[in-house]
């Protein structure tokens, strides 16, 4: 917000310092600069001469040329809020699920389109029970029959427990701060990895950023995450000084590496991130161009055992 008020760019300043004051309504430095570009704002603006366009827009549109990422989001397609709600339900821990809402109707689908799965009560008492299990464990049953057509109905309140993870201990830490300044993945030097530090603590962005290193991949095919050994991430090993890694970063000037080493408090809270990830990986069915250089409670528990079919152990292919 302050580097955007030395560009006089005082209505994207003030948009930033809104997204803060409503994570952190009591921030005095946040209210005190919101005060100044206020004034700063009202004041360019009235100096205008009579019939010229508003200097806020112009320095707007200037800077639009020089930061296109940055300063216009719109150039920078990010993740629809449907795509994000599907993101969410693919990655529930049904061991520890977030709040769910799954619509009446949703589940009358469910029991109408998929009557010939065994984990679909066959009798109007064993349905009617069926639709007061607890949503997580509708969601399970939906997950195991893979009605996929139904997923996106699903309402993920919460963040899943992954998703929080990467959120506050990768997204916000280090990923936005390191990888994508614009001196790095969210510049016009980035190359095919292309990453938004637009509003960073949105969902938009940090679900979009999270599906675009999960996506990608360098050219010789291999992924940016090792999910079935995470401590071989190539985003890891990027991110530790050069003669520690068995990937190194690239030179690049200014680059300076995110963990001091592979103890470091960070690199295992992204490890831990990685292990939380649902597995066997799904696919989200979502079709996302990357930008680049290149290119409710439940009621008393069911009397009768049609209503709650037992379900088969360990994770099933979403």
């Amino acid at each position: 917000a302050a580097w955007l008020q030395r560009q006089a760019l005082f209505t994207e300043a003030l948009n930033e310092l809104d997204t803060i004051l409503k994570l952190n309504p009591n921030n005095v430095e946040a209210i005190r600069l919101r005060e100044i570009i206020e004034r700063q704002r009202d004041l360019l603006n009235e100096s205008a001469p009579a019939g010229t366009d508003n200097p806020d827009r112009q320095a707007q549109r200037r800077a639009a040329e020089e930061f296109p990422e940055r300063l216009t989001p719109r150039r920078f397609p990010l993740l629809t809020p449907e795509q994000v709600n599907l993101i969410k339900v693919y990655e529930v821990d049904l061991r520890d699920p977030p709040r769910i809402n799954i619509p009446r109707e949703t589940v009358e689908r469910l029991l109408r389109d998929y009557t010939d799965s065994p984990l679909i009560p066959g009798t109007r008492e064993g349905r009617d029970a069926f639709m007061r299990l607890p949503p997580e464990r509708i969601l399970d049953v939906m997950f195991r029959v893979r009605a996929r057509e139904l997923y996106g109905q699903v309402q993920v309140v919460d963040q899943p427990r992954s998703m929080r993870q990467f959120k506050d201990k990768v997204h916000s830490t280090w990923l936005v701060n390191a990888a994508a300044t614009t001196r790095c993945h969210g510049g016009t030097d980035a190359g095919r990895l292309r990453l938004t530090n637009y509003k960073p603590n949105s969902d938009e962005s940090v679900y979009t950023n999270f599906f675009i290193i999960d996506q990608h991949r360098l050219e010789d095919g291999r992924p940016l995450i090792d999910y079935e050994d995470p401590d071989r991430s190539i985003l890891l090993e990027m991110a530790l000084p050069r003669e520690e890694s068995r990937v190194p970063h690239p030179a690049v000037k200014g680059w300076t590496p995110v963990f001091r080493n592979r103890e470091a408090r960070r690199y295992q809270q992204a490890l831990e991130w990685i292990r939380l990830m649902y597995r066997p990986r799904p696919d989200y069915g979502i079709e996302y161009p990357p930008p680049s250089q290149d290119a409710g409670a439940p009621d008393a528990a069911p009397a009768a055992d049609d209503a709650a079919p037992p379900l088969p152990e360990g994770p099933v292919e979403r």
